[in-house]
């Protein structure tokens, strides 16, 4: 505490000056305050009194300033939002696939309708001689001769070319018109 009248920097909590013995509880400096319980100076940022120990009532409690957290959004691409769905999509189609898939790899119980049928032998002969031209075109068989395939694709074909010839189309005929439907004539 600095005394008023010679300049002197004192103790804090001093009553009179240490250099010209002025009182100096007399004396208000800036930025102090009073305590009520014992009316002593305090520095204005005190919270207790330096004299008596006692909350200094009235004042208001200095904090330290508040930072304002900052709340920083952080933008979440949209894809973000979407992801279950996609993911679950995916899952889906997935199953399907698999589920077409090992269905058409797995040979039908079922005879092929060309065979089950009854048809004069004349016609089966007809039947296998174009069939026996062709591979399967269905992609996913590897091109079996489409004699031994029996992928549905394969079953098409043969109820197609079983169907021309039944309409008294030849040979020749039936296999040029399954080779441009279908192509993947064995050369």
């Amino acid at each position: 505490m600095k005394c008023h009248s010679c300049g002197f920097s004192n103790a804090s909590g001093a009553k009179f000056c240490a250099s010209c013995g002025v009182r100096l509880a007399a004396q208000k400096t800036q930025g102090t305050i009073r305590c009520r319980h014992c009316n002593s100076e305090n520095a204005a940022s005190a919270g207790f009194c330096s004299n008596c120990g006692r909350e200094i009532v009235g004042k208001k409690k200095a904090h330290p300033p508040r930072q304002k957290a900052q709340k920083t959004k952080t933008a979440k691409p949209r894809f973000s939002r979407l992801l279950p769905f996609v993911v679950a999509a995916a899952i889906i189609v997935l199953a399907i696939f698999l589920a077409r898939h090992s269905e058409e790899s797995s040979p039908s119980p079922i005879s092929p309708p060309v065979q089950s049928q009854a048809i004069d032998p004349v016609l089966l002969t007809r039947i296998n001689e174009v069939v026996g031209k062709f591979r399967c075109s269905c992609g996913q068989c590897g091109g079996e001769p489409l004699e031994e395939c029996t992928c549905p694709t394969a079953v098409s074909e043969k109820e197609y070319i079983a169907q021309i010839l039944r309409n008294g189309v030849s040979v020749e005929l039936a296999i040029a018109r399954v080779d441009s439907i279908y192509g993947y004539r064995i050369q």
